[in-house]
């Protein structure tokens, strides 16, 4: 949901050659939380065409970063107006689906969902 309104008109193309990190989540945690144990903000942000890159590289669902066994993939990204998002992707099957989220909501993403960022040095435990 609000994908589109957030993110659009904001341009990026993809990357395919960016190598993104990424954590299991090992207990049902919320945004805040997740984004604190990634070193806030500035250190929890991937760009969105690292993001689209990743789902480029497994357009046909094949197995490789992101998950395709129901659970959620979340990485966070500046939206156009510069606010912070969680970004969720899914894959349904036939294809991927992306979806956007305030991190004020409290949305509480479950066990086993992966997290990206571009912080090597970090294992989300939260």
């Amino acid at each position: 949901q609000n994908f589109k309104d957030w993110f659009y008109p904001k341009v990026e193309p993809a990357v395919l050659s960016v190598k993104l990190h990424f954590s299991t989540l090992m207990e049902d945690s919320l945004d805040e939380s997740i984004i604190l144990e990634l070193g806030g903000q500035a250190t929890a942000a991937v760009a969105l065409g690292h993001i689209i890159g990743a789902v480029k590289r497994q357009n046909t669902g094949e197995t490789r970063a992101l998950l395709i066994n129901g659970c959620v993939n979340i990485a966070y990204a500046f939206d156009a107006s510069g606010s912070l998002r969680a970004v969720d992707v899914h894959w349904y099957g036939g294809g991927w689906g992306v979806y956007a989220s305030s991190v004020s909501c409290l949305v509480r993403w479950g066990v086993g969902c992966r997290v990206f960022s571009s912080n090597s040095s970090v294992t989300v435990a939260a």
